[in-house]
């Protein structure tokens, strides 16, 4: 390996750096752990954060360059005098999608994709830098120790970014969530034991294992925050985890109801019950007859006008002498006295 380029310098340097951040952290850091009011550690985590920048700054492109020195001679018998377009690509893609995330992340609009896409061009890069020693184990660790330096600070800026752009009550609403599904999750061992992952439903280990309970405990836990704490989430939870524990018999009887119910629908019905409106329904009378009609006509004549004739009421009615006379007969007997 005599043509790999000369890099006893780098390890003292990183190490050299790195002493440097933690003294610079620790001077930063230590008014911040004495007591003051909360004006003065407002301006000292702003010096911190100051410092951490400037740091940034003036390290990364120390970094950079022995990457791109690195890649430049390992890369040079096959790329020539291009060679140095490869860790320009590595690391100028990566600090592209990066800053890109971050803007998406301040806008408030960001792509999950994009969020990992940095990393492919870091571990190339690590690669590269680290088998341009292959076989020299002090100088594979420098130069994974100077690439490493470089990506991580970036990426932990990202995340720190992403975590500042959380509000503090999201905080707190995560915080009591985590305790509400750690509860819930006490539940499930205390009932079902170590191995509850083979044994409790698939819906509801999937709902414990990403934190996804149902609306309900959600709520209870957002009523939490305002007032009451973990007393108003915990029998969220214990409602929770009950339902879906018994989930199973409660299905199995619904499904055995709506089957006697659907037999009973199946069989032939043995006509209509007593009880039924058709049962209750009164019979209806048949309308009077022709016949029944003339004879309630020659009662009434008979009664309303005792003056008339055989004759008479049975042209009026409708019928012969002979039906008037047995008419009359039946007829109670004073108006067939007075008839008579």
């Amino acid at each position: 390996m005599s043509d790999m380029p000369d890099i006893s310098w780098t390890v003292p340097a990183t190490l050299a750096a790195a002493a440097f951040v933690i003294a610079a952290l620790t001077q930063a850091l230590r008014p911040l752990l004495a007591t003051a009011r909360h004006r003065t550690r407002r301006a000292s985590w702003g010096k911190l954060r100051v410092v951490i920048i400037a740091l940034a700054a003036l390290l990364a492109p120390v970094f950079f360059l022995d990457m791109f020195l690195t890649v430049t001679h390992l890369l040079g018998p096959s790329f020539g005098r291009w060679a140095w377009t490869v860790p320009a690509a590595t690391e100028g893609s990566f600090t592209v999608l990066y800053l890109l995330d971050l803007y998406l992340q301040h806008m408030g609009k960001p792509m999950g994709w994009l969020r990992w896409a940095p990393y492919p061009f870091a571990a190339a890069s690590l690669f590269l830098n680290v088998y341009a020693s292959w076989g020299n184990v002090p100088a594979m660790t420098g130069h994974a120790v100077v690439t490493i330096a470089f990506f991580l600070p970036l990426l932990a800026g990202e995340a720190a970014v992403r975590s500042l752009s959380v509000s503090d009550e999201a905080v707190r609403f995560a915080t009591e969530m985590a305790d509400a599904r750690r509860y819930a999750l006490d539940l499930v061992r205390d009932r079902k034991g170590p191995l509850w992952r083979f044994e409790v439903p698939s819906l509801l280990r999937r709902q414990i294992l990403h934190s996804r309970p149902p609306a309900a405990v959600t709520a209870a836990v957002s009523d939490g925050l305002a007032f009451g704490g973990a007393a108003k989430w915990e029998p969220a939870v214990e409602t929770w985890i009950t339902d879906s524990l018994t989930q199973d018999v409660k299905m199995t009887v619904k499904v055995e109801a709506k089957k006697r119910d659907l037999e009973r629908q199946a069989q032939p019905s043995a006509g209509p019950s007593t009880d039924s409106q058709a049962g209750r329904q009164t019979p209806r009378q048949k309308p009077a007859s022709s016949r029944e009609l003339k004879a309630a006509k020659v009662r009434r004549l008979l009664t309303d006008s005792p003056h008339l004739t055989r004759e008479e009421v049975a042209g009026k009615a409708g019928v012969s002498v002979s039906t008037v006379d047995r008419i009359k007969k039946d007829m109670p007997t004073p108006l067939r006295r007075a008839r008579g």
